[in-house]
């Protein structure tokens, strides 16, 4: 009796190329085996596992996109501000090392900084903040294909804000071919199959004015090293910017006329990650060369050093990209250029 797979991958191949054929594979009115996918890892090489499974390429630095002059001026005041929040949290004994009170901690510093910056910034500078929504742990929930296996995920970002408009894109989409891997998800990757209808929910309702997603802020205390984290920001990104490119009538097999950005702050509510993720193509079930998706990250580095009133010192660089991110500005539709041909649009 043929096995599961060997039946899918021969509807997969024998039902034609393109839409059609994944249209067959994931069709949603049937019960279907899929492969759950966790957003943290703690196995070995798992950030270049989870590239593979979402057809992305790791970029060295951080994009060339962010206006540096604009993010100092914004870091001088924050750094003053922010000392004294941190010294105020420590007052009320919430100390970030005892584990039982170290993401409330993260969560109180979050928001001061989220507060901060937007008291000490004009709005007539930044018109995006007056119509942006942040959200507390919204449910997202994505589907796709990756080498005629399905994956679905659920992830629990702590807080996305959102706005009316897009990021603008990083960068130029490139096409490159990622050699198919040796091993099995299930088994390097700890993946197990659910029999499940497929999920696909951005967190966000229909019809909400702010569906684009500008900056997702994650707090993470599972996440040991560097590999870990890069992992956890690129399963996060990529799960919330497929999920909103199929909420707006995007099929898998499609490549992306306009990218969609996402920009990520990993913290355990001292260290730092940032990261940034390009979505490009909903194309992932090919392993030829075309396009892929893009993610940068930065070193992980601590927002501040002992935190006692007397030696207690703010990282002006973790401060830097803090005030890049927020200082991004959306991208109105009308200043959007198409990065694929029309002819490249459907694979």
């Amino acid at each position: 009796m043929s096995s599961i797979r060997e039946i899918v991958t021969r509807q997969f191949i024998g039902k034609g190329k393109g839409k059609t054929a994944l249209k067959h594979l994931t069709s949603l009115n049937t019960l279907k085996h899929v492969f759950m996918v966790n957003p943290t890892s703690q196995v070995l090489n798992c950030d270049s596992k989870y590239l593979w499974l979402t057809k992305s390429v790791l970029l060295e630095g951080m994009p060339q996109v962010y206006d540096k002059q604009l993010a100092e001026a914004t870091v001088k005041r924050l750094s003053s501000y922010l000392h004294k929040s941190i010294l105020h949290t420590k007052q009320y004994q919430i100390d970030p090392k005892q584990r039982s009170k170290a993401e409330f901690f993260a969560q109180g510093l979050l928001q001061d900084i989220l507060r901060i910056f937007w008291s000490i910034n004009p709005l007539d500078q930044h018109p995006y903040m007056t119509k942006a929504s942040l959200a507390y742990r919204p449910s997202v929930a994505a589907y796709w294909t990756r080498s005629n296996e399905i994956f679905q995920i659920e992830d629990h970002p702590t807080y996305v804000l959102r706005c009316k408009y897009p990021l603008g894109k990083f960068a130029d989409p490139i096409k490159e071919e990622i050699k198919p891997t040796s091993y099995l998800p299930v088994g390097d990757l700890g993946l197990f199959k659910r029999q499940i209808h497929l999920m696909n929910f951005p967190g966000y309702k229909i019809g909400n004015p702010l569906p684009y997603i500008h900056t997702q802020i994650i707090i993470d205390r599972k996440s040991c090293t560097r590999e870990q984290r890069i992992a956890r920001g690129i399963m996060s990104a990529f799960a919330q910017l497929i999920s909103h490119a199929m909420h707006k009538d995007r099929t898998l097999g499609q490549a992306l006329e306009h990218p969609l950005c996402c920009q990520t702050i990993l913290t355990d509510g001292q260290q730092f990650t940032f990261m940034c993720y390009q979505l490009n193509t909903l194309n992932t079930n090919a392993t030829w060369k075309g396009l892929v998706n893009m993610a940068w990250t930065s070193d992980s580095m601590n927002l501040f050093y002992d935190h006692s009133e007397e030696d207690m010192t703010i990282n002006e660089e973790c401060l830097q990209h803090i005030a890049q991110f927020l200082n991004n500005k959306p991208v109105p539709f009308k200043n959007v250029k198409k990065s694929v041909a029309s002819s490249e649009a459907a694979v």
